[in-house]
C-alpha cells in the first residue's frame, strides 16, 4: 500500500513539473487574445444576461478570443457574447456584417463574419447567445 502511494505521488509530481515547464518555457498559458479579453474585463463583474442590445447605444465593438465585446456609450458597460454557432470563426480584426438594419442585435440572430483582410464573406456566420453585461466594480 505504501509503495503504490509513493508511486502515485511521483506521477503527480511529474505531471505538475510538466505543466510548469509547458507554461514557463513553451508559452502554453493563455493566448494573446485571451490576455486581451482579460485586460478588457479586468476590473469588471458580470451581471445577468440580456436578450438584445440597442446598437445606437454601442460605442465600439471588439472581436477577441472567440467573443464579441460591445462597449456601451452609456454606463461604462461591456456586453460580452460567445456565439452559440460559429465562435471558432471569430478572430482579432474580424468584422460582423448585419443586414437587418433594425438597430439592435438579439440572441439567436445570425450575422456573417468577414475575416481580417477579406473583401467578401466566406459563408462564415455566427449565431448570438445572450449578452452578458460587465460593469466596472465599485469597491
Amino acid at each position: 500500500m505504501w509503495r503504490s502511494d509513493a508511486i502515485g505521488a511521483g506521477v503527480k509530481c511529474r505531471a505538475v513539473a510538466a505543466l510548469v515547464t509547458c507554461v514557463v518555457l513553451a508559452g502554453c498559458g493563455p493566448s494573446k487574445e485571451e490576455r486581451v479579453l482579460a485586460a478588457l474585463l479586468d476590473d469588471r463583474t458580470p451581471g445577468p444576461p440580456v436578450a438584445c442590445l440597442d446598437l445606437t447605444r454601442v460605442d465600439a465593438v471588439h472581436v477577441v478570443a472567440h467573443r464579441i465585446v460591445y462597449e456601451s456609450k452609456v454606463g461604462d458597460i461591456f456586453y460580452v457574447n460567445r456565439p452559440i454557432v460559429g465562435a471558432d470563426s471569430l478572430r482579432l480584426g474580424a468584422t460582423l456584417l448585419s443586414g437587418y438594419g433594425h438597430g439592435r442585435v438579439c440572441h439567436d440572430e445570425a450575422v456573417q463574419v468577414l475575416a481580417a483582410g477579406e473583401t467578401r464573406p466566406r459563408f462564415n456566420k455566427v449565431v448570438f447567445a445572450f449578452f452578458t453585461p460587465y460593469r466596472r466594480r465599485t469597491d
